[in-house]
């Protein structure tokens, strides 16, 4: 179900995509595509169920029952190599989004860029990047248990009940936000909203030990404890 509505969604906001029932990662799909295709074009590639799916470090994604997340890959194609803040902006963005469409639900963000419902894990992101000659290929994976999560993972959790409209406001919502992440992929600072923002965002997880004082622009997390960089995380 969410599969077929984010086809039909992209379709009906002439955002080219493709829709595949079961294949092995979105990430690797968008990563092998060899369409050429210039600068500012996005795609999305989207699956109800991946039979490797993976995450950072080689971490495996289980997805919950088929049909009932969002398995998908955005593929942005851009002339500069992203910077290292690219990645928080990606967890932020996702999580304005979600806030936007359900802003009475306790969301939180945990770096590096995993989506919390309190307690409960709802979302992964892994970003990747492919060069072509002087064109980047920014890769940036989803997985949103959205009506279940897979009950063998402790930790997981998922959005509940969603009709297609609310569905449509949350991707409209989530594209606005890449988009403008996107945009912003070859500055090496974030700006003082974006720190502040992100700042709010992690210390609304509720399993957080301790909470964070800065966000730098940098990336670099400040806390009671000391300095860490969102990618030492």
């Amino acid at each position: 179900m969410i599969g077929e509505w984010t086809r039909r969604w992209a379709s009906e906001r002439g955002i080219p995509s493709w829709y595949f029932p079961e294949t092995e990662s979105t990430n690797k799909v968008a990563k092998d595509f060899p369409e050429p295709s210039g600068i500012g074009e996005a795609y999305l590639f989207v699956t109800d169920h991946q039979t490797g799916g993976y995450g950072r470090n080689h971490s495996t994604w289980i997805d919950p029952e088929e049909g009932d997340g969002l398995l998908c890959s955005w593929a942005f194609q851009v002339s500069s190599s992203p910077q290292p803040v690219f990645s928080p902006m990606v967890g932020l963005a996702l999580f304005k989004a979600a806030m936007a469409t359900w802003p009475s639900r306790p969301w939180a963000l945990k770096a590096p860029n995993d989506l919390f419902l309190q307690d409960k894990k709802v979302a992964g992101i892994l970003i990747e990047n492919v060069q072509h000659a002087e064109v980047h290929r920014l890769v940036i994976g989803i997985g949103l248990n959205v009506l279940s999560h897979p009950g063998e993972v402790v930790e997981a959790g998922h959005i509940g009940e969603v009709d297609e409209e609310k569905w449509f406001e949350f991707l409209d919502a989530l594209w606005n936000e890449l988009r403008n992440a996107v945009n912003r992929c070859g500055e090496k600072e974030m700006s003082d909203r974006a720190c502040t923002d992100l700042l709010g965002a992690l210390n609304r997880w509720t399993l957080l030990k301790e909470p964070y004082q800065a966000v730098k622009p940098q990336g670099d997390l400040i806390s009671p404890s000391g300095c860490r960089s969102w990618h030492s995380i």
